[in-house]
């Protein structure tokens, strides 16, 4: 079995009240016996757009390093959800997911490849006003797992999830700021319908409550490849866990064999 930690936080525009609200989760955390611990879209910085570039120029190298030495510290697999990173020559920046080794080192970073540029009722929003869009799918090795990387908008895309799988990915984490008009309908069916779709868990780590004048949806959870949900965070923040057991993706898989996964 293989713990996992889920991190709800409400984030605000304070990148140091942030930093120790989500540090303190992920002690909390790894004291329960998580192995990796995922924290969520915007958990460093929640603020005004127009403050992303300088967030990003002041914070990202810092936000790195700082966590590289917590996950050292702990030896524990860290999922920052997603951190506003220069982009070169540009005045706008990339929405960057990192995951971290327990020894502290990079072991992949992903750039949200699909913005969210929609128009909901009570808003609109545009962030290729303000961010790059990333081009590369990215999986890697965790723990005899292979992690795909995905965040917020990305949900939407079943295609994204699907090339995952045929990676190889049978554990996939989805970081989030999930609007709460939205996720009202939408949030639930649409990870289990990923985990179904690609037979493999799905671990959603999201803000909650009002963050910068947007109320987000919370509702972190994990489901597993058979499309149940294991854990549900509700509305407060905090930490969930699941213990996931590779032996199910393997039964899941052999039941229904879906054909574009690897394995």
């Amino acid at each position: 079995m293989f713990r996992v930690g889920v991190c709800q936080t409400c984030s605000s525009g304070s990148v140091e009240v942030n930093l120790a609200a989500s540090e303190a989760f992920v002690r909390d955390a790894t004291a329960c016996g998580a192995e990796l611990v995922c924290l969520p879209e915007y958990f460093t910085f929640y603020g005004a757009e127009s403050d992303w570039k300088d967030v990003a120029d002041n914070y990202s190298s810092v936000i790195l390093d700082r966590f590289s030495r917590l996950a050292k510290e702990l030896k524990v697999y860290l999922s920052l959800g997603s951190v506003l990173t220069p982009g070169e020559g540009s005045e706008k920046v990339y929405n960057r997911s990192h995951l971290l080794a327990p020894d502290g080192n990079l072991i992949a970073f992903y750039d949200k490849r699909n913005l969210f540029d929609v128009d909901l009722p009570d808003r609109r929003y545009r962030e290729s006003d303000w961010l790059l869009p990333g081009e590369d799918m990215v999986t890697c090795d965790v723990n005899a797992w292979n992690l795909g990387m995905s965040i917020c908008f990305d949900l939407r895309f079943s295609s994204h999830y699907t090339a995952l799988a045929a990676m190889g990915a049978d554990l996939i984490i989805v970081p989030a700021a999930f609007s709460a008009i939205t996720g009202e309908v939408h949030w639930e069916p649409m990870l289990r319908a990923r985990a179904i779709e690609t037979q493999s868990y799905i671990i959603a780590a999201a803000q909650t409550g009002e963050c910068a004048g947007k109320l987000c949806y919370g509702h972190s959870m994990v489901v597993n490849p058979w499309g149940e949900v294991l854990v549900d965070a509700g509305i407060d923040t905090g930490v969930v866990f699941a213990d996931l057991d590779h032996a199910l993706v393997d039964q899941v898989r052999s039941r229904i064999p879906m054909g574009y996964y690897n394995g």
